[in-house]
């Protein structure tokens, strides 16, 4: 079975073939397809191969969606001052699916 740790903006995700991700906002059309930008391992049934990065292998992506995900409350509290201060914030994320890992 082959497997790849990759880094997109800026967090490390262990993918298989065929798992779908979810990462940061990815500047691509929906249904495009990409290379992720760094690959750090390759495994595959005989050999495992570690770099930083690998420039052998290559992790093909397809954006399948892009979404808003849950809200985050931010709650700022002064005491003996009535001080208080409520901010929201939802991270735009990506959906991508892992269409193929290989190395050469």
């Amino acid at each position: 079975m082959k497997y790849a740790v990759i880094q997109m903006q800026g967090n490390q995700q262990l993918v298989h073939e065929g798992d779908v991700i979810e990462t940061n906002l990815v500047d691509k059309k929906e249904g495009e397809t990409f290379f992720a930008p760094e690959v750090l391992l390759f495994s595959d049934d005989n050999s495992l191969d570690l770099g930083m990065p690998l420039t052998s292998a290559k992790v093909e992506l397809e954006v399948q969606k892009h979404f808003r995900g849950e809200k985050i409350r931010v709650f700022k509290f002064k005491s003996k001052s009535r001080y208080r201060k409520v901010h929201g914030h939802r991270q735009e994320l990506t959906q991508c699916l892992v269409k193929k890992i290989s190395a050469k």
